[in-house]
């Protein structure tokens, strides 16, 4: 403290706030989703430490478990959108993959990674 010329002792965080239940729903699901703990923090107002520490805790207790999702059959190139998806979406998932060969085929002449912004992708087919 002396060589940070600090003049009073740092005040200790209270670490013992107690979890929300709807907070721990809300870690569980966007741990599900696939977002990192720091992104979870910023959502629940917590720290990453926190929330992986909880994610530790409700694993240990088997209390992280996964929502069961059926998964439709694949065949050697992979699962078909016929299957995964009801028929009305077919023509979205027909659009989708002309899109993405198209990008590929141009990313395979140029050599460069196309830059997909998921978020554009994920707007343009809500409206389709």
């Amino acid at each position: 403290m002396i060589d940070l010329k600090l003049k009073q002792r740092p005040v200790k965080a209270n670490n013992h706030i107690p979890w929300e239940p709807h907070d721990i729903e809300k870690v569980k699901t966007m741990h599900f989703e696939g977002c990192l703990p720091e992104l979870i923090s910023t959502n629940v107002g917590r720290s990453a430490c926190a929330v992986r520490g909880l994610l530790e805790r409700l694993a240990k207790t088997g209390e992280l478990v996964p929502p069961v999702v059926i998964k439709p059959k694949q065949n050697r190139a992979g699962t078909s959108y016929r299957q995964a998806l009801p028929k009305e979406q077919w023509p979205k998932a027909q659009k989708l993959l002309a899109m993405l060969s198209i990008a590929e085929a141009k990313s395979n002449r140029t050599g460069q990674q196309p830059d997909i912004d998921m978020n554009k992708l994920r707007e343009a087919f809500a409206n389709f």
